[in-house]
């Protein structure tokens, strides 16, 4: 099996080949190296579940999270693994609805939600 190109994609693809005993696989890159354009520059980035996204697409961030940490403790992969957040600033009134929310989206969506307080802020981001 041949497989063109060395992103995520392609990448992921034999990755999950392997799993299933295939071998018979190549993965050919045009460039010196794998990752080199857009798997290469967006810093690892996982889209995370927000209030304001479609509701359908939640599970969706959710198990492309769980994979990127299963690769990350898998042997033979080695890359940077962090998990962090999204600060959404907020008002009151939008504070309040994802309160209402809040458990429907951390059981669907698989997120953590924090309310922070400006000096909570100010220790997360001190350069806000």
């Amino acid at each position: 099996m041949l497989i063109i190109g060395g992103g995520i994609i392609g990448l992921a693809i034999g990755y999950y080949l392997s799993k299933r005993n295939i071998s018979d696989v190549e993965i050919i890159e045009r460039d010196p190296e794998l990752t080199m354009h857009a798997s290469g520059h967006n810093a690892g980035g996982l889209a995370g579940a927000h209030e304001s996204q479609r509701r359908e697409l939640w599970p969706l961030f959710r198990e492309g999270r769980l994979l990127y940490r299963e690769l990350a403790q898998s042997n033979g992969f080695s890359f940077d693994y962090a998990t962090g957040g999204t600060l959404s600033p907020s008002t009151i009134k939008e504070m309040n609805n994802l309160e209402k929310t809040g458990n429907t989206f951390t059981d669907e969506a698989g997120a953590k939600i924090e309310f922070l307080d400006s000096a909570d802020l100010q220790k997360m981001e001190p350069n806000l």
